[in-house]
């Protein structure tokens, strides 16, 4: 479809799990086993999932929207930063018995919450209304703050001190 945001598996940068089969020839289903809630399978697959919104930014499974009803849907679209790392996307919520401990914030503000996924690198950009202010901050610092310190050293010496000679011994030409 023209204009239509391309998914992350056009990217090679998603993966779709839509079961697992086990060492012992068992098989886990998502579509079967997701809503099995007393099952040892449903809880297997509550645990893929939360550990998944750990390493993952984006996980999408049952109960998140109608396509991913059967399987559970892994990427790595970067929906930018808060004060605790990279912005997760994780549908439906993990209970907070499966999530572990929040980490330690980093002094950013935390982010709000976001209603839809969004892959912000391939955000279109809007017309900001209004003037942009260029300028810095209008409040000048008192000039006794300058009075006594010293003048600070030149950068380049004094012009007559400079080398004009070329630096290469090879003659230019007018082709140069």
């Amino acid at each position: 479809m023209v204009g239509a945001q391309l998914s992350e598996h056009a990217f090679g940068n998603a993966i779709d799990v839509a079961g697992f089969k086990l060492a012992d020839g068992r098989e886990i289903s998502v579509v079967r086993d997701w809503k099995r809630t007393d099952s040892p399978e449903a809880a297997f697959l509550r645990e893929i999932h939360a550990g998944a919104c750990q390493q993952f930014t984006t996980v999408l499974g049952p109960g998140a929207d109608v396509f991913h009803y059967n399987h559970l849907h892994l990427d790595l679209a970067m929906h930018g930063m808060t004060n605790t790392g990279p912005r997760r996307y994780c549908r439906p919520q993990p209970p907070p018995d499966l999530m572990p401990p929040p980490r330690r914030p980093d002094g950013l503000p935390p982010a709000p919450e976001i209603d839809e996924p969004m892959d912000v690198a391939r955000a279109t950009m809007r017309p900001i209304s209004g003037p942009m202010v260029l300028s810095g901050p209008s409040a000048a610092l008192p000039q006794q703050a300058y009075d006594n310190r010293p003048a600070p050293p030149p950068i380049l010496p004094a012009e007559d001190g400079l080398d004009t000679s070329p630096t290469s011994s090879i003659p230019l030409s007018r082709d140069d």
